[in-house]
């Protein structure tokens, strides 16, 4: 997540009320340690402050660690009517849907755990290097295009967020770094250099999107078959 993108959505959570949209279901968290040491902005200005103004939060992930309150997998049919009984008004899915294969399944799970008038908070990157966790599928999409993923909700707020590449200098150095060594996985190298060498003097773009769930128009767990979702996240 983009320094300034974590600042975005905290300003939408503070716009709608952080205690009116609790509780809040982080999907595809990752541990506290990533959220508060590799990526600081996140815990700093996105959830500390949404927590501090009254707002419940549950960190969801598909591995067991420090910082993970619910442990479950989106393709269990079993674990999202669980999630379903918890009546989460939020649902936080950030830079997810780039990681997986099946991306219509998550985005229906996504979309059943939210009840009806909850608010989905989405992102993904608009412009923003080849990242394997463990596959980057390219998925890029604009605001339009992320939100048709989920069925039955209304654009409530949307922005391409830009930021400048050198407010991340660890993730500059470690291109600048893995551009010297085209010995190791050289056709992974070879990738990186076509789509990454322009992000040496381009800015990273992030597609974020609040939306509205509305009753009745989305897809249900009745009518799901459960297919192979994931809840993991870069």
């Amino acid at each position: 997540m983009l320094e300034l993108e974590a600042k975005w959505f905290a300003k939408q959570v503070a716009r709608l009320g952080a205690r009116r949209v609790s509780p809040i279901l982080n999907i595809g968290s990752s541990t506290r340690d990533y959220r508060a040491t590799v990526q600081p902005w996140i815990e700093q200005h996105l959830w500390r402050p949404i927590t501090e103004q009254g707002a419940t939060v549950f960190h969801m992930d598909v591995k067991r660690a420090p910082g993970v309150d619910i442990v479950g997998d989106l393709g269990d049919r079993g674990f999202l009517e669980y999630l379903s009984t918890m009546r989460f008004r939020c649902v936080f899915c950030n830079n997810l849907l780039e990681h997986v294969p099946n991306r219509q399944e998550v985005c229906d799970a996504v979309r059943m755990i939210a009840q009806d008038g909850a608010h989905l908070f989405v992102s993904c990157p608009h412009s923003y290097p080849y990242h394997l966790d463990p596959l980057d599928t390219m998925f890029r999409p604009g605001i339009e295009e992320l939100a048709a993923l989920f069925a039955g909700t209304e654009i409530h707020q949307a922005e391409i967020i830009r930021q400048n590449a050198h407010r991340r200098p660890l993730a500059l150095a470690w291109t600048l770094v893995r551009l010297c060594m085209p010995f190791y996985r050289p056709t992974r190298w070879a990738f990186m250099v076509r789509h990454n060498l322009s992000y040496l003097w381009k800015d990273f773009e992030a597609t974020c999107v609040v939306l509205r769930a509305r009753g009745g128009c989305g897809p249900t767990l009745e009518a799901s078959e459960g297919g192979k979702a994931a809840g993991a996240k870069h």
